[in-house]
């Protein structure tokens, strides 16, 4: 018998056919049938891997005998929990779906091995770790049934939130421990379209390889290394990826989510998506706004402070044309749209913003014809509830002011947000009801949290094998929006009592540290090497400006005369392994003297006098040659730095008798030094440049060693005995003479081929550094060594770190709001998956304002993840979605004349 190919789809997963069982039913029998077939081939077999397939397929018969009667009895009581018939879709029967998935999983494999076990290529060792990884599959899933028959009877049927309080600890401890490895390995995206599973194998490869780099402190080389390793080792994958849910912290989750706002990507909608004649910021004042209510009364909405202070808001307006009165488009004779949407992008309350998010909104943007206007709020950890909230209702405010601005008339008004993003417009439309101001004429939510507290329900337990939205990413990102201050002193120190002389509120301390007034008392400065030369200069401008100075200075190897006025100590670099004599003069010479290079380079035939040559003291103490030296290419007359492919350069035209003095393997001091005139007179020097220029012929030029220490004599040749002698002498290890113009030209690009490849490496070091350093994490000794080695962690429950409390807020948590409210709410259309974690949250919301009467319609989407939005350029189910998307926002838009919302299951 022929089944579909997995994943199996959740809205007929539950259907009867005429004689009384699903018909999912026959491929658990088919499955049973093929491993004993597979079981009874490889018994006799005396190989290790024959014996192992021969387990694998008896344990995988073992599994579906405990599955079978648990999902049997959710498949029966699913149906119950729908929003109506036209709209199936709830955590249980998301679940029947996925079990449903993993047997058509292992049908497929168990008949892929039947086929193919006589071949004389047949790979058992890779056919073992597949059916191992099915079978430990399907016992997680068995696990996750048990849990959802606890979830049966702490609610009513109709309800997927518990009527009583009940905590994930409670629940996990109703069952054996989830290993979620299973979900993340060979197994990965199962239960997802085929079109989806190369995307998210390939994310969450990235997640494992980006984690071996941020936790590495941005050693390039050796995570690149071990990233490839998660692309051939699904297993170490697995583990990898499980342990960074359970122990990365919410930096690690905006660090990783913000790559989407990476150069690269950042183009990819303007290669790939429609193009706009509008995309571009508008920088909203933090200033009072005066705005009319319904009742023709003026409210002053005052800019949001919470937390971070008063800051600019940015939003990006996104339009297909440009329109008459529209922000500098003042050429356009198109008139104004009659509407607008209002937008809020998602990514968990902590990353990305309205850019990452323009791959879909661009397309809206040319389908709907109208103005997008999108917030780009600010984000936890550092700015938690209620902070977006509050920029969000702002910006609302502001757009009502600025219609002209926008390129629209402002007849109708729609609010459209993904994930976090709907959480904020369904809360800004609550505070928008209370206070009295316009409403939007709609309301778009796509894969929606409206409650945000960690009750239990089907879908949640779905994050437990999401690839995009694992179970520690989604609490903590709740955790920092919702409750950022859970966490700290307490667990410190159990037993202080918070006083308001020592809690730290949102309110007070803007969630960042309240300065105690003792604290300033003594300022001391300290500083060590250039630092301690900074803080001696820092307080000589204080006492000239007349300010407090500090109590004392500490300086630690202080430079403290900037200019190479010879002392005995200063001898001591020709010797030191950390600063030698080059190092030093060039650092120098960069803080000091940085403007040097470039004035003879731009006036060649310009003549080096003492008033542009550079002198111990009238050019803060860098290096003027002497003219008189020999032995010197003509070249320019400052002290510089070359690049490697000048110094290849400059090697190729140098004469013979030139390229002998500088053969030498260290750099010579003829590189270092300004050319003679060509008269050969010496100008007039001070007594300062005398000196110098004698220590550098004494001491550095004139002198040598060997590996042991010994000096060494070196004799100068004068010009004429060079030129005399250079047809016959040749130094040892000298290099090649190159006469030959094609050769000079391959050694150049060489150098520059060579020089492109240090400044790439430089750059892709550097912003590794930037992703990974701008969110370093200062851990205890405790968490080091759990970052040193995230691999060495033990599977545990999930919900061991996540034990934390949310306010019962309606603006934080929608579902909560009171039901007068909630029956104000304009039309409202939502649309989730039914692989999504949030999908309970969708369906009970709907239910809830079908309940008192409002129009609302829920779309439910076959096999794709939460968040597939951001891939609709990737996928053809993902870019239906989004069209999707399109047509029910177009509903909204344009009610006079509605139309039923038609189910569409992808």
């Amino acid at each position: 018998m022929e089944f579909a190919e997995p994943p199996a789809k959740a809205s007929l997963c539950c259907e009867d056919t005429p004689e009384g069982s699903p018909p999912t039913y026959a491929m658990y029998e088919a499955l049973k049938e093929s491993c004993q077939n597979n079981a009874s081939y490889f018994q006799p077999d005396d190989s290790e891997n024959g014996q192992r397939l021969y387990q694998g397929f008896m344990t995988l018969i073992d599994h579906i005998d405990t599955v079978w009667p648990l999902v049997d009895h959710v498949r029966k009581v699913a149906p119950l929990y729908d929003f109506d018939a036209k709209s199936p879709g709830n955590g249980y029967r998301s679940f029947v779906s996925v079990v449903d998935s993993c047997v058509l999983n292992g049908l497929k494999l168990s008949r892929q091995v039947c086929t193919g076990r006589d071949a004389l290529l047949f790979r058992k060792g890779y056919f073992v770790k597949e059916v191992e990884s099915n079978g430990q599959l399907l016992a997680s899933l068995g696990t996750c049934l048990h849990h959802l028959q606890t979830l049966l009877s702490w609610a009513p049927p109709g309800e997927l939130f518990p009527t009583e309080p009940h905590s994930p600890e409670e629940l996990f401890s109703q069952a054996d421990t989830i290993n979620q490895y299973c979900f993340y390995g060979r197994c990965l995206g199962f239960q997802f379209l085929p079109s989806m599973r190369n995307i998210l194998k390939g994310i969450s490869i990235c997640m494992a390889g980006f984690s071996e780099a941020y936790y590495s402190h941005g050693n390039l080389i050796s995570s690149m290394w071990t990233g490839g390793q998660y692309l051939i080792d699904p297993e170490m994958r697995a583990r990898r990826i499980v342990n960074i849910s359970q122990s990365a912290s919410v930096e690690f989750c905006k660090a990783f989510w913000f790559l989407a706002e990476s150069e690269i990507m950042r183009r990819v909608p303007s290669l790939m998506s429609s193009t706009v004649a509008v995309n571009k910021l508008i920088t909203i004042p933090p200033e009072p706004l005066a705005v009319t209510t319904k009742d023709g009364k003026q409210l002053t909405v005052l800019p949001p402070e919470v937390h971070i202070g008063l800051q600019g808001l940015n939003v990006r307006l996104i339009s297909v044309n440009k329109r008459m009165g529209m922000s500098d488009e003042s050429s356009s004779n198109l008139p104004p749209a009659e509407g607008v949407v209002f937008h809020c992008h998602g990514g968990g309350f902590v990353a990305q913003s309205s850019k990452s998010h323009e791959t879909y909104l661009r397309e809206w943007a040319a389908k709907l014809n109208m103005p997008i206007l999108s917030v780009d709020y600010s984000l936890a950890p550092q700015a938690p509830f209620p902070r977006a909230l509050e920029e969000v209702y702002y910006a609302y405010c502001w757009l009502l002011n600025n219609f002209k601005l926008i390129g629209t008339t402002g007849k109708r008004i729609v609010f459209a947000g993904d994930s976090a993003g709907a959480n904020l417009i369904a809360g800004c439309t609550l505070k928008i009801l209370s206070s009295g101001l316009r409403t939007p004429e709609g309301l778009f939510m796509a894969y929606a949290p409206l409650l945000v507290s960690f009750i239990p329900s089907p879908a949640r337990l779905l994050c437990l094998m999401d690839p995009l939205l694992p179970f520690g990413f989604m609490m903590r990102c709740l955790k920092a929006y919702a409750s950022p201050n859970t966490k700290g002193k307490d667990e410190k120190h159990p037993n202080k009592v918070n006083t308001p002389s020592n809690a730290t509120s949102p309110v007070e301390g803007n969630g960042f540290l309240r300065v105690s007034p003792s604290q300033g008392k003594r300022i001391v400065f300290a500083g060590d090497s250039a630092g301690a030369n900074l803080i001696a200069g820092c307080t000589l401008k204080i006492l000239s400006s007349g300010l407090r100075t500090p109590e004392g200075l500490f300086m630690a190897y202080a430079p403290l005369l900037v200019s190479f006025i010879p002392s005995p100590a200063r001898l001591l670099c020709l010797m030191d392994p950390l600063l030698p004599f080059g190092f030093m003069m060039r650092c120098l010479k960069a803080y000091a003297s940085p403007n040097t290079k470039g004035k003879d380079e731009k006036h060649p035939n310009k003549v080096n006098t003492p008033s542009n040559a550079t002198s111990p003291v009238e050019g803060n103490g860098f290096l003027r040659v002497s003219p008189s030296q020999e032995g010197i290419s003509s070249g320019p007359s400052s002290f510089e730095e070359v690049s490697p492919s000048d110094l290849a350069e400059l090697q190729a035209h140098k004469s013979g008798s030139e390229r002998r003095q500088s053969a030498d393997t260290t750099i010579s001091g003829g590189s270092l030094l300004s050319e003679h005139t060509a008269t050969g007179i010496s100008p007039t020097e001070d007594k300062s440049q005398q000196y110098v220029s004698d220590f550098l012929d004494k001491y550095v030029f004139n002198s040598d060693t060997d590996s042991e220490g010994r000096k060494l004599s070196v004799v100068k040749a004068n010009k004429k005995l060079q030129r005399d002698t250079e047809s016959e002498s040749t130094l040892v290890g000298e290099p090649p003479l190159i006469q030959d113009q094609e050769h000079r030209d391959k050694k150049r690009i060489k150098a520059r081929i060579s020089e492109a490849a240090t400044g790439l490496m430089g750059a892709m070091s550097s912003r590794l550094a930037y992703i990974t350093g701008s969110n370093n994490i200062r851990p205890t000794q405790e968490e080091l060594s759990v970052r040193s080695n995230l691999d060495a962690l033990i599977a545990r429950s999930p919900s061991d770190e996540f034990i934390f409390s949310v306010p019962r807020d309606p603006l934080l948590s929608p579902y909560w709001a009171d039901d007068d409210l909630l029956k104000r709410f304009p039309p409202v259309r939502l649309l989730t998956v039914h692989l999504d974690p949030c999908l309970d949250d969708c369906v009970m919301f709907a239910k809830k304002l079908k309940g008192l009467g409002n129009e609302v319609g829920i779309d439910v989407l076959e096999g794709l993840p939460h968040g597939f939005l951001n891939f609709s350029l990737m996928a053809k189910e993902a870019n239906e979605g989004s069209k999707l998307c399109v047509e029910r926002i177009k509903q909204l838009l344009d009610l006079e004349n509605p139309t039923t919302p038609e189910n569409n299951h992808l």
